[in-house]
């Protein structure tokens, strides 16, 4: 498949006269803070709290997973939570009676 110029602007992918790469690295993960997590989902830092567990590899429905992860050198080690299952929340459930 390849692009052209404009379609890479328009998608705000580097142009560089190559079909794009059409695949995602699995092992990269974005992480949030407790507050981006919060504005994220619209819920109270609290609720983030209440949801978070300890990092498991497996995700578990309903639940955030979180490790202390230092994100700078002049940061220090801080809960951050795994977008993954922020994103999980967002879809809404199917109700019991469907």
């Amino acid at each position: 498949m390849t692009l052209s110029r404009r379609q890479h602007l328009e998608a705000s992918i580097p142009y560089n006269g190559k079909a794009p790469q059409l695949f995602m690295n699995l092992s990269s993960r974005n992480w949030l803070s407790r507050k981006g997590a919060a504005e994220k989902l619209d819920v109270s830092v609290d609720t983030i709290e209440r949801r978070a567990i300890p990092w498991q590899d497996d995700p578990v429905p309903g639940r955030l997973r979180y490790k202390y992860l230092k994100l700078g050198e002049e940061t220090r080690q801080e809960r951050r939570y795994c977008e993954e299952d922020l994103e999980a929340l967002l879809v809404p459930m199917k109700s019991l009676d469907a």
